[in-house]
């Protein structure tokens, strides 16, 4: 099997007719005599076998190149799905519409375990390093953060925690905290800020101050920590919001309504 070169990423592809392609391998370029031609698929990948029973004159020919073996096509539309956010389950419904080969679920799952999701960790990791070492030269920083969880209120699975470098506006960390690591979902928020803050710590950041929201398990946790602690303006603005809508509700009060 062939190495994947350099430029196969830039190749242009097309969607060519199987029956097209059989054109070139029915008749044997010497003694132009009817040939034995096999074909294999796997996927988008596809090859011909071509032997002429008359002169012995045989050949290989595949569309694509193959890397072990993993068909490089294959992976590259697993990579063009996953990385631009799109739906696999979509991308085999049109595919299937117009019978156009494509590799199973499990094979798209394969390559993101396999390739994928390795490579994303990879590079984060190396930016987030190169980032690390630039503020390293430029004293304190300033932070923000703030959880996204997988569902609103108490009852959240996941939380996913992002710090933000408020001079860049690049951001610098991200943990995921399971609910179940710290006791209930109501601790993910503290967990997530402190890991980030540990890794700051151990790369030789110091924080010199940060933008959360009011929660109190963070305010309490930022004053153990000597880190000045200021407020979202954004959250202030929301609990005012809800506060005078509920207010508006009242009779002789609906001007409010319009704040």
């Amino acid at each position: 099997m062939s190495s994947e070169p350099v430029s196969t990423y830039k190749d242009d592809k097309y969607i060519v007719f199987e029956s097209s392609l059989r054109e070139l391998f029915q008749s044997c370029p010497v003694c132009k005599r009817q040939c034995d031609v096999q074909c294999r698929k796997m996927g988008t990948y596809v090859s011909f076998t071509q032997l002429c029973p008359h002169c012995n004159y045989s050949r290989q020919w595949q569309s694509q190149p193959v890397v072990g073996s993993t068909p490089v096509g294959n992976l590259h539309l697993s990579a063009a799905t996953y990385f631009t956010g799109s739906s696999f389950i979509q991308l085999e419904k049109i595919c299937k519409a117009m019978n156009l080969q494509i590799f199973q679920y499990d094979t798209f799952r394969r390559h993101a375990r396999s390739f994928l999701e390795p490579a994303i960790i990879h590079k984060w990791k190396t930016d987030q390093q190169h980032l690390f070492q630039k503020l390293q030269h430029g004293g304190k920083i300033g932070v923000s953060g703030d959880m996204r969880a997988d569902s609103p209120g108490h009852s959240a699975k996941y939380g996913s925690y992002t710090l933000m470098h408020l001079d860049s506006n690049r951001i610098i960390d991200l943990q995921l905290v399971q609910s179940n690591e710290v006791g209930g979902s109501y601790h993910m928020e503290k967990e997530g800020l402190k890991r980030c803050l540990d890794l700051l710590d151990s790369n030789g950041l110091v924080v010199d101050y940060i933008v959360t929201n009011r929660h109190p398990q963070i305010q309490k946790y930022l004053r153990e920590r000597s880190i000045t602690h200021f407020y979202d303006v954004w959250h202030f603005e929301k609990g005012l919001s809800k506060k005078l809508d509920k207010v508006a509700q009242n009779k002789d009060c609906g001007v409010l309504k319009k704040w």
